[in-house]
């Protein structure tokens, strides 16, 4: 029997992709500083990249498949919704007085709290010399430093929780930029690509749309509280999982290299995603635990030259 025909193209993240480019470059334009003139600009060249894509080839071949007009429609619904939930949270972390259309929790711990802070001031005081990342009282104490006056205006500093090596990608960050606000930026401009690519790349794993066209109404995910708290308060969890999921992915196609590394940095990131090595185990898959392995060590020696 021959293997069914796969849908490659993650065709429905290319859908959202149209309605969320104008707050991600919104954000970008604000963390590069860029003038009003150039920010349209970006923007009117993004929108006919996306929607020369997503009409030409997109609306073609869904067209052309088995999914119902009324899915189509649903998920599109599903998908614009999703884009005016991840737009208020832009305009949020664009400009942390635009906070009407974000989650403000108990005694506005949504708007208050940031798990950046610790990131990027843990980092700095590693490359400052200040002493332990672990100690909040030691990273605070040089209030005349760049990167604390911005953060001093509205977030306070968490302590610092996970292991040295996620500190690597975090001084890479540094030699960007001083500014809190800017850093901020760049940073959930990262989490929310990598976890949109993630949830392309499900559907072309699964299957495709054409096998589930269930995975259309993925961008619901972005209307989870969870996931929206997660990029609000700047969590490392949804790029951790995101990390994890990829990196599964390439190692069930024997991409151990691209696989190690990405599964490798949401270990030494958080830890827990060390469990994902027992299906590998059971799988019996020596290779991907292996590569995962030095991998690991490969991180932690590059913090040991860079820390």
């Amino acid at each position: 029997m021959s293997e069914p025909n796969r849908n490659k193209t993650p065709f429905f993240l290319t859908l959202l992709g149209a309605v969320i480019v104008l707050p991600l470059d919104l954000v970008l334009a604000r963390a590069m500083d860029l003038s009003t003139t150039t920010m349209v600009v970006l923007m009117v060249v993004s929108l006919v990249g996306v929607f020369w894509v997503s009409f030409g080839t997109l609306c073609h071949r869904l067209e052309s498949s088995a999914i119902s007009s009324r899915l189509q429609f649903a998920a599109g619904v599903v998908a614009i919704l999703g884009a005016f939930a991840l737009g208020g949270l832009s305009l949020f972390i664009a400009d942390v007085e635009q906070d009407r259309f974000v989650w403000h929790h108990d005694k506005d711990f949504g708007v208050n709290h940031n798990c950046f802070t610790c990131y990027t001031t843990a980092a700095y005081g590693n490359r400052e010399g200040v002493g332990n990342v672990y100690d909040t009282k030691t990273l605070s104490k040089p209030k005349e430093a760049p990167l604390l006056k911005t953060l001093d205006k509205r977030f306070r500093i968490d302590a610092y929780p996970y292991p040295p090596q996620f500190l690597v990608v975090q001084r890479a960050l540094l030699s960007v930029s001083e500014d809190f606000f800017v850093l901020r930026r760049i940073w959930f401009l990262i989490v929310v690509s990598f976890f949109l690519i993630m949830i392309g790349l499900i559907t072309t794993w699964a299957g495709g749309l054409r096998e589930y066209p269930g995975l259309l109404f993925l961008p619901a995910l972005l209307m989870a509280p969870s996931t929206l708290t997660a990029l609000q308060i700047q969590n490392v969890h949804p790029l951790v999982i995101a990390a994890a999921l990829l990196g599964m992915i390439a190692l069930s196609r024997n991409k151990n290299i691209s696989g190690s590394l990405l599964l490798s940095f949401a270990i030494v990131c958080k830890i827990w995603p060390a469990v994902l090595l027992v299906p590998l185990l059971f799988a019996h898959k020596w290779r991907a635990i292996l590569s995962t392995c030095l991998a690991i060590l490969s991180w932690s020696l590059l913090a040991l030259a860079v820390l």
